[in-house]
């Protein structure tokens, strides 16, 4: 398999990568011998696109109430999301006040709706549609915690929830 991923570096024009120490990592899995000649002038660092700078006027109890989750409300994404679960899981939370920021949009917006509508939490969630790059960095900021109750993810939602 190594040797696999060798080829795949070796005739590849650019290699992208979101986490500083991916480079660390590809130089131990190669060798460094293989990495700084094959690897390393290809590098190429995506950084968080995402401003997530905090908000000065935020209040802390509002934030650590605040929850947020992304999605696409699409029949694939809402499976993978383990959405329905997250609704489940947070309609048996009554001994705290809590807010859900949801953002995202797609054909299953109405059905995820009739979820939270049947567990008696529409009134808990904040169906916030689509939001873009320069918005979506303050919710971030003004989240308590993000929840991503996926089945499986790839590391750059979590890794944009980070910064």
């Amino acid at each position: 398999l190594r040797s696999t991923y060798k080829e795949i570096i070796k005739y590849a024009s650019r290699i992208f990568y979101i986490v500083p120490g991916m480079k660390d990592l590809l130089s131990r899995q190669t060798g460094e011998y293989f990495y700084s000649k094959y690897a390393e002038p290809k590098m190429v660092y995506l950084p968080n696109i995402v401003d997530c700078k905090l908000s000065s006027d935020f209040n802390e109890e509002y934030k650590r109430n605040n929850l947020l989750t992304i999605l696409r409300m699409t029949k694939e994404s809402v499976k993978r999301k383990n959405i329905k679960r997250l609704i489940i899981a947070l309609s048996g939370i009554n001994d705290i006040d809590w807010t859900l920021n949801l953002i995202g949009s797609g054909e299953y917006y109405g059905k995820i709706e009739k979820w939270s509508e049947h567990y008696k939490i529409r009134d808990r969630i904040n169906f916030l549609g689509k939001v873009n790059n320069q918005e979506i960095g303050a919710y971030y900021s003004e989240a308590g915690a993000f929840i991503q109750p996926s089945l499986m993810e790839s590391f750059g939602m979590v890794y944009q929830a980070i910064a």
